[in-house]
Formats: C-alpha cells, structure tokens, sequence
C-alpha cells in the first residue's frame, strides 16, 4: 500500500487472485484495528492513514537512554521515514515533534551529532509552528538544539539557544523550576568547555543552589552539579 497513493487504493489491486477472501480480511483486520487504513466501503477502496502510523510508532519509540539503544537502532529507519511525511493534523505534528525529539536524543548520546541536529530542527520547527515560541516543548527543543551545537563545538550558537531556552523557562514555568535550573546548569557547563570559568563558577552555584532546595542535596543531578561547580573554581583560581 505505501507505494500506491494514500487514498482510494482498489481492494482488488491488493488482493491476489491466489490469496482467498478470508486471508485477506485475516490480514487486514489489524491494520483497521489500530487506524492505519480505513475502508471506504462505497466504492471498495481503502485509505491509508499516515497519522495510524505515527501515533503507533510515537508510542513505542523509547527515551534514547543507554538501556534502550538497541530498539532505538531498530526502530530508527521507521522513524526517519514518519518524519518525512507531510500532514496537517494537529496530534499527528505534536507526535512527529515529539519522536524527532527522542530519535534526536539517542543520536546525541551515540555520537551521531550532525543527524542529531536535523532531528532536534525539525522538532523544534515543527513545535514553534504547533505549541508556540514559548510552550515548554518547545523550549526542551531549543535546549536540546543547543547541546548537540555544544558537542560539535558551535558554541555561539549554542549560547543563544541555551539562552533563549532559559529566558522562556523563566518566564513560563519559573526561576526554580527543575527545568530552568537544568537550562541554568547547560549554560554553566558550555562556560566551563569555553574556559570561562568565572560565568561558569556563577551559573553552576545558582543551578546548584536550586537543585537543593528543589529536589534536595542528596539527589544525584545537585550532587553532579557540585562536582562541576567545583572543577570550574579549581580551574579559575588555578
């Protein structure tokens, strides 16, 4: 069916004369069943539902973490062709953002920065025009835009997306939000790879500062946070 155009596909262009009646419902049955075609009964054509196939694979796409690299690999070509898909529909867009987003992450994390990056634009194009400049979706767009510049060594461009996502966090969600204080803590760190120690040394106490009295001292993002607040002091008094 995904050769042929998505709309009145003729029942009997996909049936073949060897494959009985009850084979074929047999095997078009589930994808009715999860919304990926449609039967158009007056005139015996099916539709192919291109916005089945994202909400289907949007749901299973993992986080890109470590213990679900393998899956990533395997659902990754899919992906790359669901993104491509031209569509109107508002869920369907939030989806196809949302699964560029994740598919964007575990490349970062494999190394694959420049495919990273188109995953991320897309993502945050694709959310600017459907949530808006200041949705918190579409900030972790901008955020995450900004750490795969930083990892390729863009740092100007990398500042103003750490910027701009911080400045939205600020604004929308607060200044001791856990997602402000991790923009605050993104900003430190690329100060800290550009050598500039003493903005680093200042954004990593304010991220610091919040992550205690947010989520606590003993939590492992505050503790990491210490760690590099005092790398970047030893460096600057060195």
């Amino acid at each position: 069916m995904s050769i042929f155009d998505k709309q009145g596909i003729p029942r009997w262009l996909l049936q073949q004369t060897n494959t009985s009646q009850l084979d074929f419902d047999d095997a078009l049955t589930p994808l009715l069943s999860f919304s990926l075609v449609r039967t158009e009964i007056e005139t015996q054509a099916l539709t192919m539902h291109r916005l089945g196939s994202i909400l289907a694979l949007s749901a299973v796409f993992p986080s890109g973490d470590y213990s679900t690299w393998e899956q990533c690999r395997v659902l990754l070509p899919h992906l790359k062709e669901m993104v491509g898909y031209r569509i109107e529909d508002k869920e369907g867009l939030e989806k196809q953002a949302d699964s560029a987003s994740k598919a964007g992450w575990y490349l970062l994390l494999i190394g694959e920065y420049t495919a990273a990056e188109g995953m991320f634009r897309l993502s945050l194009d694709t959310r600017e025009k459907v949530l808006g400049v200041e949705h918190p979706d579409t900030l972790t767009s901008v955020s995450n835009l900004g750490s795969v510049l930083e990892r390729q060594g863009k740092y100007e461009e990398a500042e103003a997306m750490h910027r701009r996502a911080l400045e939205g966090y600020e604004k929308v969600l607060g200044r001791e939000h856990p997602r402000t204080l991790t923009s605050v803590y993104h900003l430190a760190f690329l100060f800290h790879q550009k050598r500039d120690y003493s903005a680093a040394v200042g954004l990593y106490q304010r991220a610091y500062d919040g992550y205690v009295k947010v989520l606590g001292v003993e939590h492992p993002t505050a503790i990491a946070c210490f760690r590099h607040y005092e790398s970047a002091l030893q460096n600057r008094e060195a």
